[in-house]
């Protein structure tokens, strides 16, 4: 079977790909996506209506909201990872469908799910320091009474203001185009989580531009999605129910249509990336997918 012409991509060509693999395979790409969608959305419809059905637990909400968010932090890495080994095969000529991507995640599920709470840790960081300066400053304000009342929120105002300013530049560094292609990496080649960070650094060495363009041009896509299947939740300051629903059915159907394209796309990235500053052995990574093929055979 004849195989994809590998050889370098230019941003056209790439996102042309994207496109044309999330077309061709729609079936495939979306019905792999909406798996954890559907576990969100019947966790939070269970919770509504548990809320309605016993008000006096609307006190723990936030604790049933954490609850409720297991499924879908467990099933959102799975179905990623199924996404990138469809793409793999796909992009190797092999066949490829839903049960036989999910099967090939077995024994990386876990790997990939402690990569993803890596860098969301990272993401959120900024945050996570503009909170302990917050409680900082009220814990100083405590301890100092007598100080001026303007003393030491301005200093910590100027110390939040610098830290936060570093620490979102870095963070997008990090994640998006130090570490971008570590998820395919991580698949794609068996490796740990540390191991799959230090390969995507070195792949995206020298191609950060192409991944920030790649990165804007997918959000813009997943923010016209998600508004324009949004509806108003809120009438005349009411909130009804069915309409919580309802946002809650066309955020699942924004993330299951948008999803695969940034999986797919990243993936993509990946082998090129691969392409161009190692000339891929394809013979290699055949022979390390063979294992998967009789698997998809069988489906």
């Amino acid at each position: 079977m004849p195989v994809t012409e590998i050889r370098p991509l230019s941003l056209g060509e790439l996102l042309d790909r994207t496109f044309n693999y999330y077309r061709s395979h729609f079936r495939v790409f979306v019905g792999i996506m909406a798996i954890p969608h559907v576990f969100a959305l019947g966790s939070m419809v269970l919770l509504i209506q548990v809320l309605r059905e016993a008000p006096k637990y609307q006190s723990h909400l936030l604790a049933g909201l954490f609850v409720m968010t297991i499924p879908y932090g467990l099933a959102y890495p799975v179905a990623l990872g199924a996404t990138t080994f469809a793409l793999s095969r796909l992009y190797l000529n092999q066949d490829t469908t839903i049960g036989s991507a999910y099967r090939s995640m077995r024994e990386s599920v876990w790997r990939l799910v402690k990569l993803l709470a890596v860098t969301s840790l990272w993401v959120l960081s900024p945050f996570f320091a503009l909170g302990i300066m917050i409680v900082l400053w009220h814990f100083l304000r405590g301890l100092h009474p007598t100080l001026s009342v303007l003393a030491v929120p301005l200093a910590i105002l100027r110390a939040l203001l610098v830290l936060f300013l570093l620490a979102v530049p870095l963070t997008i560094w990090l994640t998006l185009l130090r570490y971008g292609v570590a998820v395919p990496s991580l698949l794609l080649e068996n490796l740990g989580v540390r191991r799959a960070l230090k390969r995507s650094a070195v792949l995206t060495k020298s191609y950060k531009g192409r991944l920030v363009l790649i990165g804007l041009l997918m959000t813009l896509i997943v923010a016209m999605t998600e508004l324009a299947t949004g509806v108003i939740l809120v009438s005349n300051g009411q909130i009804s129910a069915w309409k919580v629903v309802a946002r809650l059915l066309t955020g699942s159907v924004s993330g299951a249509l948008t999803g695969p394209l940034v999986a797919i796309s990243l993936a993509l990235t990946y082998y090129d990336a691969r392409v161009r500053k190692e000339g891929f052995d394809l013979q290699a990574m055949m022979a390390a997918l063979s294992p998967r093929r009789s698997d998809c055979s069988t489906s």
